[in-house]
């Protein structure tokens, strides 16, 4: 399991360089990126070294209530706030990081779900808005960054991954509630939500 994290650690130069052009585009100060398996393995991977040494000081890969967020009750679901998540110990501490506002893109592969969360600070409540006012540009951006960093994105290697002690199968998280329908982002028509 520390193999896992260490891996993070060691990717993180890389990991911002090329996350920069997302960063600069829409304002983001962080990146997660987590490729999560049904088996509890997870390729958990952030541009803030303070997060990375945080999450694994907690354990926060045993949380298994937080997985919600990172598995969509619906596979179609492609977009998150984390303005519509309850809070619970994970958010806390994103936020004791200064870490807020957060824009999440789901999207389930043949082996995992991918999940990529960019945040930025308190102050900048707006991420939300620039994100959804521009998706289409956006889900580009995360195409290129995705291309640029598959020999980091790669989990093949077993020693890239953390392993959860506790763990639901994909079934029994869809089974859970999830998004908040009034409070997150179902079937996007309109891209634009006042705060």
């Amino acid at each position: 399991m520390l193999q896992g994290f260490q891996y993070g650690l060691s990717v993180i130069d890389s990991l911002n360089y090329l996350a920069g052009p997302i960063f600069r585009k829409f304002g983001a100060q962080n990146l997660v990126y987590c490729k999560i398996f049904d088996n509890g393995k997870r390729l958990y991977l952030s541009t803030s070294e303070d997060w990375i040494k945080l999450y694994c000081e907690h354990n926060f890969q045993d949380d298994a209530g937080h997985l919600v967020y990172y598995v969509p009750q619906d596979d179609k679901q492609q977009y998150s706030l984390w303005s519509g998540f309850a809070e619970d110990a994970i958010i806390s501490a994103c936020h004791d990081l200064n870490h807020y506002h957060g824009f999440n893109i789901h999207q389930k592969r043949e082996e995992y779900y991918e999940y990529l969360s960019i945040s930025t600070s308190r102050e900048d409540y707006h991420l939300p808005n620039r994100c959804l006012n521009n998706l289409e540009e956006l889900t580009g951006y995360v195409d290129v960054f995705r291309r640029n960093s598959g020999f980091i994105l790669g989990h093949q290697d077993s020693r890239r991954l953390i392993c959860s002690k506790t763990w639901k199968p994909f079934k029994d998280i869809k089974d859970s509630s999830f998004f908040d329908k009034e409070k997150n982002l179902y079937n996007v028509s309109e891209k634009f939500i006042c705060f």
